[in-house]
Order: C-alpha cells, then sequence, then structure tokens
C-alpha cells in the first residue's frame, strides 16, 4: 500500500489541489496526522527540488546555447564591418554595424527571467499562505480528536467509568456484609450446638449417675440372697453327709 506522501505526490502531478488532494485521501481512510506529515514534506520537497534545478539547468542549456550563437554572430559581424582599402570610399556610406548582444548582454536578461520566475513561484504561496493556515488548524484539530478518541477507546468515559467502580465497590460492600452475617450465623450455630453438647453430657452424667443407684439397690439384695443360698446349701451337705455315715 502506497503511503500518504506517494499518494500525494501523485496527486499533485496530476494537477490537484491542495485541498482536492487532502480530501481524497480522508476518503482513502489515511489520518489526519499522515495527511499533515505529506502535507508538509510536499511543500519541502517541492521547495528544495524545483526552485534551484530550475535556475541551474536554465544556466547550463539555455545560457549556453544563446551564448555559443551570439558569440558566432559577433564574429561575423566583425569580420563583414572591416573595410579594405580599396573599398573604403565605396563603403563610406555604410557607418553603423549592428553587432548581436554578448554572452555578457545575455546573461543580464536571463538573470532577469529568473527573478521573475521566482516572484511567478513566491506569489501563490503568499496567497495560499491563510489557505494553508486553516488546513493546518483543521489538521491539527483533526489530530486532537483522534488522539482523544484513541485515549476514550482505550480508557473509556471518566464519568461512566467513575460510575461503574462505584456500583462495583458497593456490591463488594454488600456481599462482605452478607458474608458477615452468614459467620454471625454460623458462630450462633456452632455455639448453640456446643451448648446443646454440654447440655446432653450433663443430662448424661445424671442418667449414669441414676444407673449406679439403681444397680447399688439391686445388687445389695442380690449378695444377700447369694450368700444366703450358699448357707443353705453347706448345711444341706452337711446334713446329707451325715445322713451317709449313719
Amino acid at each position: 500500500m502506497p503511503t500518504a506522501l506517494e499518494r500525494f505526490m501523485k496527486l499533485a502531478a496530476e494537477g490537484k489541489s491542495d485541498e482536492q488532494i487532502i480530501a481524497q485521501l480522508k476518503e482513502e481512510g489515511f489520518s489526519a496526522s499522515d495527511i499533515n506529515e505529506a502535507l508538509n514534506a510536499a511543500k519541502i520537497k517541492k521547495a528544495i527540488t524545483e526552485q534551484p534545478i530550475a535556475g541551474t539547468t536554465t544556466l547550463e542549456t539555455g545560457g549556453e546555447e544563446e551564448m555559443r550563437p551570439s558569440i558566432l554572430e559577433a564574429e561575423k559581424t566583425e569580420e563583414l564591418a572591416v573595410p579594405t582599402p580599396g573599398e573604403t570610399e565605396a563603403r563610406a556610406p555604410v557607418t553603423q554595424v549592428e553587432v548581436a548582444p554578448t554572452a555578457a548582454e545575455y546573461e543580464y536578461p536571463y538573470y532577469g527571467y529568473e527573478t521573475e520566475a521566482a516572484q511567478v513561484q513566491m506569489a501563490p504561496i503568499a496567497a495560499k499562505a491563510p489557505l494553508d493556515t486553516e488546513l493546518i488548524e483543521e489538521i491539527a484539530e483533526e489530530i486532537v480528536t483522534e488522539k482523544f478518541s484513541e485515549f476514550y477507546t482505550k480508557v473509556g468515559d471518566i464519568a461512566s467509568f467513575k460510575q461503574d467502580m462505584q456500583a462495583r465497590i458497593a456490591e463488594l460492600d454488600e456481599r462482605i456484609k452478607r458474608i458477615e452475617a452468614a459467620f454471625d450465623k454460623l458462630q450462633l450455630a456452632v455455639v448453640g450446638k456446643i451448648k446443646e453438647y454440654g447440655e446432653s453430657v450433663k443430662y448424661l452424667g445424671t442418667e449414669m449417675q441414676a444407673l449406679e443407684n439403681s444397680f447399688s439397690k439391686i445388687l445389695a439384695p442380690l449378695a444377700s440372697n447369694v450368700k444366703e443360698l450358699g448357707r443353705i446349701t453347706t448345711q444341706l451337705k452337711t446334713t446329707l453327709g451325715k445322713k451317709e455315715s449313719k
């Protein structure tokens, strides 16, 4: 894809004005900064290439081509103007000889032409100065607009960003409050369970004490009954032994 400067130079070579070139470059999608750089570069390139080359070309080509025939014509005219001794009286009426301008005389109008050409070239530039200022202001505004657009694209609207952040902070605050409430409920539940467990242990201890008392009450008569049963068994064995011995 050609650069903005290449397109600018090509369109300028086609004879289009700066306004037409800028409008076409905008339609082709070039940014305002690229168009501004291309415009400045084209003016600098035009100022550097056209003025010195025009003067040098005229000196090297036109000056030499005009000087050479002038010198030759001057020499021929001088040869014709010098009379011989026999022809002095016959050619006496011929008093004026037209001499072609010399090289120095040709050089003077050349420099005058170059000055006029320079004035012709500078006149449109001076006339276009206000227009160029307007174009530069317009391009500068477009550059600033593009930069702000890029900034807004990257960062976004500051007011909406602030509102979004405030909404997110409020949402986080609500979530933290809900988490704190859930922790409080969990803490109360744990404390309640611990209290309930303590009460259950206490109740279990009471039940164990009651069971122990019940066993003690049951075991005392049972122990006495076992002792009585042992005594009766011993008496029976003694009685049976005496009967067998008889």
